[in-house]
């Protein structure tokens, strides 16, 4: 009896077959639309907050000073498992709530960014995500 009585055709075609069904989750990850040599510092509050996976997200609205429509901006973060990880849960922002953000920004300018600290103003608590700079390298 033959342990392998496949063809070689047959088990390099499952293989490619495998590649292919995996591309999408590897293309899903990039973050190319990002600016990752640009961080901004958005102040505002919070206006919706998504728990969800695989991505969570929250709508900032930025008053404009003194002239002008509030502006919104959707900030998009790590999914529930990864966040708890750093200590966010699924109440950690509330509509509402006055926030500062640091985010890299769209490349093409729209308003939405990638999350990589929120600090609530009226607590001082910083809740971070992976892409957070380490508490450890900051020079004084």
């Amino acid at each position: 009896m033959k342990l392998w009585p496949w063809r070689p055709g047959v088990v390099f075609a499952l293989f490619c077959a495998a590649v292919l069904v995996a591309l999408p989750s590897v293309a899903h990850h990039s973050y190319a639309a990002y600016d990752l040599n640009q961080t901004r510092t958005l102040k505002g509050t919070v206006e919706s907050f998504h728990w969800s996976n695989p991505h969570s997200t929250f709508t900032l609205v930025l008053e404009p000073d003194g002239r002008g429509e509030p502006v919104k901006w959707n900030i998009i973060t790590s999914g529930p498992a990864v966040l708890k990880r750093f200590g966010w849960t699924q109440g950690s922002l509330k509509p509402g709530d006055r926030v500062s953000v640091i985010c890299n920004p769209m490349t093409d300018g729209s308003h939405a960014g990638r999350l990589h600290t929120v600090v609530l103003l009226d607590t001082g608590q910083e809740l971070r995500t992976k892409f957070s700079p380490d508490p450890q390298s900051k020079t004084e």
